[in-house]
């Protein structure tokens, strides 16, 4: 929900407007809080099998982005270099912008699945 919240904070009430990259992160995110809201519902511990792919993805994309956005190279031919990715809107404590924020909640998110699926195996060990 924090993701949702901020990105959304970010591109319609501050202005800042997201790039290719935030879009295909925002495509893998968002469907998560859905899923995690139904799971906690339902008390189903299954979801993380449908959310790591999802992860995995939105955590390719934030990491390209990030390593384009600090060392303004693309590998890729796409928005990153040129258009609005390569634009620092924050930058706090000289290094935290708005794609190492996904960055570090994607690997908080797989973070997450990893324990789950680590106390999974030991309680059917």
């Amino acid at each position: 929900m924090v993701a949702i919240i901020g990105s959304l904070l970010y591109s319609n009430l501050i202005g800042f407007p997201p790039c290719t990259l935030c879009w295909w992160q925002r495509i893998f995110i968002y469907p998560q809080a859905v899923l995690f809201l139904i799971a906690i519902i339902k008390k189903d511990r299954g979801i993380f099998d449908y959310a790591l792919p999802m992860s995995i993805a939105a955590f390719i994309i934030s990491l390209y982005q990030s390593y384009s956005n600090f060392t303004g190279t693309s590998i890729l031919p796409c928005t990153a270099t040129g258009g609005e990715c390569s634009r620092l809107y924050v930058i706090e404590y000289g290094y935290i912008t708005i794609p190492l924020m996904s960055l570090t909640l994607v690997t908080y998110l797989l973070f997450i699945k990893l324990c789950a699926y680590k106390h999974d195996n030991n309680s059917n060990a």
